[in-house]
């Protein structure tokens, strides 16, 4: 099971993997990744076309009032959103109004921006340390009722630019929930440290060092992947990956030694991995690769300002910066081309899905005009 950062889905639903230079996707062992056809290893998408459907002409509905909203998940009955204007972050129930009208319980936070899935029980998030320069990682059980003090992993960290949480098939500790990586692209890593269900255990250490820039991850139980940025000077990017593995402290050798997926990419591209296939959206296309022999997959040609990522086995999504939109791909060749699933949505970022719905998050300092928004699949 694993969750990336904005994240995406939950516990018990066909879920989703995320990106946002944050990456969160929750794998099966809560039941979360599998959508709606169960796809086959590499394929990149269903084994049967015909078990995909998607809504025609959606509604976009808002679910949530809210000027500062960032990192969104949802578990199928309740949804997750970090609140930067308003120091917080929020759970709301899918139903009789959402965050709109009813708020389950709310977390104090000082400008907190990314938001995963951690295991089956927790939901966690990056905020900002109000006593130094630096992020820190935070966590409560999903069923929280603020009776208890919020878990935070106070180790400075310079930037978190993205965040996963995995299970790393047994290799993690003897008796941890996980593992959780991420993204400091100002001292230019990748670090981890263990969970086991209680509070962060421990000092985090080095996955992999000297990675110029380090952004967007991906991942599932057997390799992280990251984006490493401005390797020319035309300021393009490679996607470098390693075997998921833990490195604790008293035993660090070094870490890992990256290879390179595919080099050369436009810009800074947000990068997503489902049924080992490589998904990522650049500046002017959708792209895929098996990323154990990558051959670039051109899915389709398109302008855009990728905010955010997220896959299931049916379809690609992301949210579009360049044209205010969010956009949907049907795997595993976007045949048709990407198709526009809402638009006029001002500042869209992270994005998230569950079984059978997309959600998105839009930033406006403006509540009439940000918030959540959310269309049937």
């Amino acid at each position: 099971m694993r969750l990336v950062a904005v994240l995406c889905a939950a516990s018990g639903v066909a879920a989703c993997d995320v990106i946002l230079g944050i990456d969160h996707d929750y794998r099966q062992g809560d039941a979360a990744l599998d959508v709606v056809g169960g796809g086959e290893a590499g394929d990149g998408g269903p084994s049967d076309a015909g078990t995909c459907s998607f809504a025609v002409n959606p509604v976009v509905e808002q679910l949530a009032l809210l000027d500062g909203s960032f990192g969104i998940a949802s578990d199928d009955s309740s949804i997750y959103v970090t609140d930067m204007a308003g120091n917080r972050v929020l759970k709301c129930p899918l139903v009789d109004g959402g965050c709109k009208t009813q708020i389950t319980w709310t977390a104090p936070s000082f400008a907190p921006t990314l938001l995963m899935f951690e295991g089956p029980t927790y939901v966690g998030w990056t905020d900002q340390n109000p006593d130094a320069a630096s992020h820190r990682l935070r966590k409560v059980e999903r069923d929280w009722d603020g009776s208890t003090s919020i878990d935070t992993q106070s180790n400075p960290y310079s930037e978190v630019s993205s965040m996963l949480y995995s299970f790393l098939n047994g290799t993690a500790p003897s008796g941890s929930d996980g593992v959780i990586f991420w993204t400091d692209p100002n001292i230019k890593n990748v670090a981890q440290y263990y969970v086991t269900g209680a509070p962060p255990q421990g000092n985090y250490s080095l996955f992999v060092n000297g990675e110029n820039d380090a952004r967007a991850l991906a991942g599932d139980d057997s390799d992280v992947y990251w984006l490493v940025t401005g390797v020319n000077s035309s300021n393009q990017s490679d996607i470098h990956t390693c075997a998921a593995k833990y490195y604790p402290l008293d035993t660090y050798d070094g870490g890992c030694t990256p290879t390179t997926v595919i080099d050369h990419l436009t810009g800074q591209p947000l990068i997503a991995v489902r049924n080992n296939v490589l998904y990522w959206v650049e500046g002017n296309g959708v792209r895929s690769c098996n990323p154990k022999a990558c051959v670039l997959n051109n899915l389709a040609d398109v302008q855009s300002v990728p905010g955010a990522i997220a896959v299931d086995d049916c379809a690609l999504y992301w949210t579009d910066l360049g044209d205010n939109s969010v956009k949907r791909c049907a795997l595993p060749d976007c045949s048709g081309g990407p198709t526009r699933i809402a638009s006029n949505q001002n500042n869209p970022r992270a994005i998230a899905l569950d079984s059978t719905r997309v959600y998105w998050s839009t930033s406006t300092g403006d509540a009439s005009t940000g918030g959540i928004w959310s269309v049937p699949k």
